[in-house]
């Protein structure tokens, strides 16, 4: 025979917190020259407050006069940018993303592509705003 034996049972209640929120924005980021001409790398590391697992970065690159943007996605921590345009100036801006969203860029990179010459020619950009030339 069956007992009801849930009388006198209280109900318990559970809440879950997702601690992941946005990440913090990426960390000294910054650019060198290739063996390739008309690209770079762009080098960062992770965001001090990653605020959860961190899935990938965004890095877009938009030229100077807006007419050419691309962002592309890449779990680790350096990219190469390719198919830029000689005499040209790009910002380059990372991000983080966790399953919340994307967080702030990191320092924004201004990087100018020299005369049909490779960036690899002794020069180096880091953050703050710094100039390929």
């Amino acid at each position: 025979m069956w007992e009801d034996r849930t009388e006198g049972l209280q109900a318990l209640e559970v809440y879950w917190k997702d601690r992941e929120e946005v990440p913090g924005s990426p960390q000294n980021v910054r650019v060198s020259g290739t063996s390739t001409a008309q690209s770079i790398s762009v080098e960062w590391e992770p965001p001090v407050s990653p605020n959860g697992v961190l899935l990938e970065y965004l890095v877009t690159r938009s030229s100077e006069d807006s007419s050419s943007s691309l962002t592309i996605t890449t779990p680790g921590t350096t990219c190469t940018l390719s198919g830029l345009l000689p005499c040209t100036t790009y910002t380059i801006n990372v991000s983080a993303t966790t399953s919340k969203g994307s967080g702030p860029p990191g320092d924004t990179i201004a990087a100018t592509e020299p005369n049909n010459k490779s960036f690899n020619e002794g020069h180096s950009g880091s953050s703050g705003g710094d100039y390929w030339r």
